[in-house]
């Protein structure tokens, strides 16, 4: 582990921020691979779209969301490294929006997996 990584860890809202959103995006993942093979073929994943086809996905699109929060995940991971000796600020909120992003994905999930099964 470098020097900036090891500053980055001693921030405790970074460190948890960032540790609970990785632990939530694994659940997330484990989550959705438990219910997988129960759900229907078509599952309604775009629920802002009109009624019909366009509002439906096929089953492996329940992984969106959690692949979705992981690019965010990764992406802003990166952008902290790289802002932190700079502005700490900026990367305690952006940890923080991490975590609320993980949060959001996986309410996303357990919900349309609740609601179709």
């Amino acid at each position: 582990m470098n020097e900036t990584t090891k500053v980055i860890f001693a921030d405790k809202i970074v460190k948890w921020g960032l540790v609970f959103s990785s632990g939530l995006l694994l659940f997330e993942t484990i989550y959705i691979l438990i219910f997988y093979f129960s759900l229907q073929p078509f599952i309604p994943l775009f629920n802002q779209l009109p009624w019909g086809e366009a509002r439906i996905s096929p089953r492996i699109g329940i992984f969106l969301p959690a692949g979705l929060a992981l690019v965010i995940f990764f992406g802003n991971f990166y952008f902290i490294v790289r802002i932190y000796e700079k502005n700490p600020l900026l990367a305690r909120i952006t940890a923080i929006t991490t975590l609320l992003i993980s949060i959001l994905s996986f309410i996303f999930a357990s919900r349309t997996i609740y609601l179709i099964s």
